[in-house]
């Protein structure tokens, strides 16, 4: 993975993973923002980096982490001001 990091900002904007929505059918890229203060593992990364991380994610059907670890992950854990306590 030559292109991702986990820094605040991306170090490599124009390679990263894109997002887009398509309201009344026109397709506009949403701007890659981050709510974050400091870095708290945001995946920057392109998309060949990303299927490469998805692989050993998933380790061919054979997680490399327990169901009860990727489920924290995947968990939020920075709460922003709007948040309830």
């Amino acid at each position: 993975m030559s292109h991702s990091n986990f820094y605040l900002y991306s170090k490599y904007p124009d390679l990263d993973v894109k997002e887009y929505v398509a309201p009344g059918g026109k397709v506009a890229e949403v701007p890659s923002v981050t709510a974050l203060t400091g870095p708290a593992a945001s995946l920057w990364s392109s998309s060949d980096d990303m299927i490469q991380f998805l692989q050993f994610y998933l380790n061919n059907g054979m997680p490399l982490l327990s169901e009860n670890t990727m489920a924290q992950m995947e968990q939020p854990a920075v709460r922003l001001p709007q948040d309830p306590v």
